[in-house]
């Protein structure tokens, strides 16, 4: 879903805005809804190129009633525009897609949490000539200071 292009460079200088809800808790279930907005401002788009606008939209649901193990279903969706200007690729960039990412996060100590996840497409929706994962797998680490 990601093709090659600048976008990877402006990352840094775009303008985030983000709300994030936690919805409810209830016998051991936290839901949350997250959303953000991805616009780059005008004065920073350099070589004729502007990456499109994007929207991610993120719900889930974690089950906290085990002790050390932690699992998390989520439903990850993201719209992207495609690229305007003279140098950006206007054909193949843009799209819509849709995932459910199943995964757990565990707590190793008071300090440390590993977690992981496993991106299942539910919907690939791309402009143009794009590649898209059949999964995505991903693993990490959280240390509390």
């Amino acid at each position: 879903a990601y093709p090659i292009y600048p976008m990877a460079m402006s990352v840094v200088r775009c303008f985030n805005v983000a709300a994030i809800c936690a919805l409810a808790v209830w016998h051991g279930y936290a839901f949350y809804l997250n959303q953000a907005i991805a616009r780059i401002p005008q004065a920073q788009i350099k070589d004729a190129y502007e990456p499109g606008n994007r929207l991610n939209l993120n719900a889930g649901i974690r089950y906290n009633g085990l002790n050390d193990v932690k699992p998390v279903l989520q439903l990850n969706a993201k719209v992207v525009q495609h690229d305007t200007g003279a140098n950006a690729d206007t054909v193949s960039t843009g799209g819509t897609l849709v995932y459910l990412s199943p995964g757990a996060v565990v707590t190793v100590n008071e300090r440390i949490a590993v977690y992981g996840f496993v991106q299942l497409p539910l919907y690939q929706n791309v402009r143009g000539v794009q590649l898209t994962p059949r999964y995505t797998a991903s693993l990490g680490a959280k240390l509390t200071f």
